[in-house]
């Protein structure tokens, strides 16, 4: 559930884009989640459920269990000595900076020659940073980047879906040592950089 709010992004786009209809009803799907307890709990529970979300999203607490696939998670794993929510907080920071100042500057750009950004293409580097700076990002979160895997060249969609691959078998690594199933996890993280970089790359452009 703590994934559903990244649906707004979607909507947002779809508004700045003029589909008002399509934004309110995308806006909609991301928040039904949360009505779905409305006749269980009332609107008590409902707000519950946003705080929590809410407390998710902003916690720098990581947890460095194999299948934590951020940046911040493999991190914590190689340099625990470093650990702490100052340096989460600047990772995640970082990525989001960076992905924001690089479509910004492609909408600027592209703005000047008449062309705009793409919105699918915006919504996939935004979850793809999301995804890279959080405090946990768990393995089966990636499942929400496959219109973006889809979208990259035939060689990096076959790196990304290996190297996923290698991370979901971060327990059978693990086997043979923590060293090893740290690894196996970092290659999660590395699959994930990979997906946000080209994404990123591809949002910045024009069309």
């Amino acid at each position: 559930i703590a994934l559903q709010p990244f649906g707004l992004l979607a909507a947002a786009v779809l508004v700045l884009a003029g589909r008002w209809r399509a934004g309110l009803a995308a806006a909609g799907a991301a928040l039904l989640s949360f009505a779905l307890v409305v006749p269980f709990t009332g609107l008590t529970g409902a707000a519950a459920a946003a705080g929590a979300v809410k407390r998710i999203l902003s916690s720098s607490w990581v947890e460095t269990y194999g299948a934590n696939v951020s940046l911040n998670g493999s991190l914590d794993r190689f340099l625990p000595d470093g650990a702490g929510a100052e340096r989460h907080g600047a990772v995640g920071l970082a990525i989001v900076g960076w992905t924001f100042a690089l479509v910004a500057a492609g909408a600027v750009g592209g703005a000047r020659a008449g062309k705009r950004l793409s919105p699918p293409a915006v919504v996939d580097a935004a979850l793809a940073a999301t995804l890279l700076g959080a405090s946990c990002s768990w393995l089966h979160h990636s499942t929400i980047l496959f219109p973006a895997v889809a979208a990259l060249p035939p060689a990096a969609q076959a790196a990304a879906v290996a190297l996923y691959a290698v991370a979901a078998a971060w327990r059978d690594f693990a086997s043979w040592g923590t060293v090893a199933g740290a690894a196996a996890s970092l290659a999660g993280t590395v699959a994930l950089a990979v997906v946000w970089h080209l994404a990123a790359r591809r949002a910045a452009e024009p069309c």
